[in-house]
Formats: C-alpha cells, sequence, structure tokens
C-alpha cells in the first residue's frame, strides 16, 4: 500500500527512508478512521436509547 502524497514520494523516492515514511503516514491516517468509526459505532448503537427519552 502506497499512501504518499506527490511531494513526498519524490521526495523518498531514491531513500532508504521510504517504507518508514509510509509507515509514518499509514499510521497518521489510521488513528482518525478508527476514531471516526468508533464514535460511529457507538452513536448507532445508542442511537434507540436517545430517541426512547426524547418521547
Amino acid at each position: 500500500m502506497q499512501a504518499q502524497c506527490a511531494m513526498c514520494k519524490g521526495t523518498v523516492q531514491t531513500s532508504d527512508y521510504a517504507k518508514s515514511i509510509n509507515l509514518g503516514i499509514e499510521y497518521m491516517l489510521i488513528v482518525p478512521i478508527v476514531l471516526i468509526s468508533l464514535i460511529a459505532y457507538l452513536w448507532m448503537k445508542n442511537k434507540d436509547k436517545f430517541l426512547s427519552k426524547e418521547s
């Protein structure tokens, strides 16, 4: 999986650190995705509780 922007790819294309930069970018992408997924899951799971309290 290549998760590099055009500038990053151009900079590290000939570098030995390309794999580390790829992992760093993927890590920075995974954290927000997991957090948003967790919030969406909790929201969907508890949606009925909030709807029944409003009635």
